[in-house]
């Protein structure tokens, strides 16, 4: 299911304003990628990443270049569960949320 530019825009911005909001989206984030539940994750971990430190932080810290991170994102690209998982740790670490 696509999100509306609307509904994303609010989410985002309770993201910005309500730490435990975001805190239950990554373990909803968590929880979807341990079932292998890719495009829903995939459009969250998205959405996470814009409400909270944004694409070129988090491609810093993975040294990959922002653009990069934003295409493995793109609805237009198949989600893989090891990229997914490895870029929700590494925005837990840049959150300092405790990685599972």
């Amino acid at each position: 299911m696509e999100l509306t530019v609307d509904f994303e825009t609010e989410i985002i911005e309770q993201i910005r304003s309500d730490q435990a909001f975001t805190n239950i989206l990554l373990d909803e984030l968590e929880e979807l990628l341990s079932q292998s539940e890719c495009e829903p994750a995939q459009g969250m971990l998205r959405v996470l990443i814009v409400g909270t430190i944004g694409f070129d932080a988090l491609a810093n810290s993975l040294s990959i270049p922002s653009l990069s991170l934003q295409q493995l994102l793109s609805q237009k690209n198949p989600p893989h569960n090891a990229s997914l998982k490895v870029i929700t740790k590494a925005l837990k670490l840049a959150l300092r949320v405790a990685a599972s």
